[in-house]
């Protein structure tokens, strides 16, 4: 059920006030006591607090996807079998149905027309091996704003809110203190870019939680590129309570070939004997044949991707779309779930192709059986056999992604602009009126051209002799989607982006 996604968020609207929400860090001192809706045991969680044990409470409504989709996994029955009374004892699982508005009736089913309830576990059609208590008031003692609301509660008291680690054994291992000693948790965005020539890592800030068992006062942190230390950065910031975070600033890097770059934790108040990386890679794939093979394996929903491929002057080499299903949302089809080849030929004066991919419902190609189909995505491989890019690229949540894939067998291509000493397209996304600014270094002759997803010029601004550009433009009558704007002189050229919505 594809659309349940619009409900990752749901905020209430049944006549409380929203509260402000229990930050990750705090320490809970209300109470949830009640009655389990089937077994009636009683439920009181300072009570389980004060016998030493960490509690995990998924707030949930019957009529949120999310929150059954996060039920239908089987996560908390795993965790309780292994964890709980008949594993190692150290935590209790909560179910709570807090939506005042429902019954306790609509905890014995679905609304989801699949099999199971909420008593129920879906994976294996087994009741749930731990407690679920329907308690409306609960939303006021935990300050809950939205459905689903996952808090991790260690014996102290101290809370964290379990959002983008839902998935992550790692981090719930960690934040339930299933381990004693110090430990950090890092996020952030490092680079996972496809490149011809070169790519810059811009200097950046990463944060790392504190999910160890006493606040951190100093730390250490290594980026690496394949493995070699780059460079040591410490931090040096004010004391990082117990679920609370810090931030490290890291360099500048530049890459000129596949890297795998990662930045791991080197010490923790003196202690070594931590374990945490974050990494991604930034990818420099070549094509070194004429020839080659370009694969694109679309998901359920196929009518929602296209793909383009350009070449180093904006010229569409290939380009494809798909058909939809009989599916309410035009899922299934003959397109669906399969991966669609094309042969294909670079040429002597390409140095680099650019592949853009579009997904018009802006949630990627994510929907798929990983017993029974092959992973969306797309890749390439030459004609000796080589696969130059993996075909599982790029299939995670987007709007719209672009891979750069380097030709080896030309020697020339335009190169970029180099006196344009700023280039602005603002806002973005837009939908109506665009703002583009040049300034070059020089007066300069240059064309405009605004080209869609598939290569084709939609729009043309006009030829120009001048230092600067600017112009508020009319783009209402575009399509929704991708475009960009080619900026072009006989001699190199800078292509702009934005999306129109």
């Amino acid at each position: 059920m594809k659309k349940h996604l619009l409900f990752a968020i749901l905020l209430f609207g049944f006549g409380f006030s929203l509260n402000a929400q229990l930050a990750s860090g705090t320490v809970f001192t209300g109470n949830i006591t009640g009655d389990d809706v089937v077994t009636g045991e009683k439920v009181d969680v300072q009570a389980w607090l004060a016998d030493g044990k960490a509690v995990v409470i998924d707030v949930f409504a019957t009529w949120c996807g999310p929150c059954w989709g996060f039920h239908a996994t089987g996560w908390l029955d795993d965790m309780n079998e292994r964890f709980g009374p008949e594993g190692t004892d150290q935590v209790r699982i909560l179910g709570l149905e807090a939506d005042p508005s429902t019954s306790v009736a609509s905890i014995m089913t679905n609304q989801f027309g699949e099999p199971g309830s909420w008593v129920v576990n879906p994976e294996t059609l087994e009741p749930i091996t731990y407690n679920l208590v329907d308690v409306p008031s609960a939303i006021n003692t935990l300050s809950i704003n939205y459905f689903p609301t996952l808090y991790i509660i260690r014996p102290d008291g101290t809370l964290v809110e379990i959002a983008n680690y839902r998935y992550n054994e790692e981090y719930w291992l960690a934040a339930m203190g299933i381990e004693d000693g110090p430990n950090a948790f890092l996020t952030g965005s490092l680079p996972n870019d496809n490149f011809c020539e070169s790519v810059v890592m811009s200097e950046r800030d990463i944060e790392f939680e504190n999910v160890g068992d006493a606040p951190i006062t100093s730390a250490s942190f290594n980026v690496y590129g394949n493995g070699e230390i780059l460079e040591t950065v410490t931090y040096s910031g004010s004391e990082v309570g117990i679920f609370q975070k810090g931030t490290i600033q890291i360099s500048e890097q530049t890459f000129s070939e596949t890297t795998e770059v990662s930045i791991g934790v080197a010490e923790i108040n003196g202690d070594t004997d931590v374990e945490s990386m974050i990494s991604s890679q930034v990818v420099k794939p070549e094509i070194m044949t004429e020839m080659f093979t370009f694969q694109f394996t679309t998901d359920y929903y196929a009518l929602e991707s296209s793909w383009v491929i350009q070449d180093d002057q904006g010229n569409v080499i290939a380009s494809d779309t798909y058909e939809g299903g009989p599916d309410q949302f035009g899922g299934g089809g003959p397109d669906a779930n399969i991966t669609h080849e094309y042969q294909l030929e670079t040429t002597a004066d390409i140095n680099c192709l650019t592949v853009l991919v579009s997904d018009s419902y802006g949630d990627g190609m994510i929907y798929w059986s990983e017993a029974e189909q092959i992973e969306p995505g797309w890749g390439i491989i030459d004609s000796d056999g080589n696969v130059v890019k993996e075909s599982a690229e790029g299939r995670f949540t987007f709007t719209s992604i672009e891979g750069n894939v380097a030709s080896s067998v030309g020697t020339s291509s335009l190169p970029e602009l180099t006196n344009l000493e700023s280039a602005k397209v603002f806002p973005n996304p837009v939908s109506t009126d665009l703002n583009l600014a040049l300034n070059f270094n020089q007066t300069q002759n240059f064309t405009i051209d605004i080209v869609n997803g598939f290569g084709q010029k939609v729009m043309n601004l006009g030829n120009f002799n001048s230092n600067q550009f600017n112009r508020n433009i009319d783009i209402n009558h575009l399509p929704a989607g991708m475009y960009m704007i080619n900026i072009r002189t006989q001699e190199a050229q800078k292509t702009l982006k934005f999306n129109k919505i």
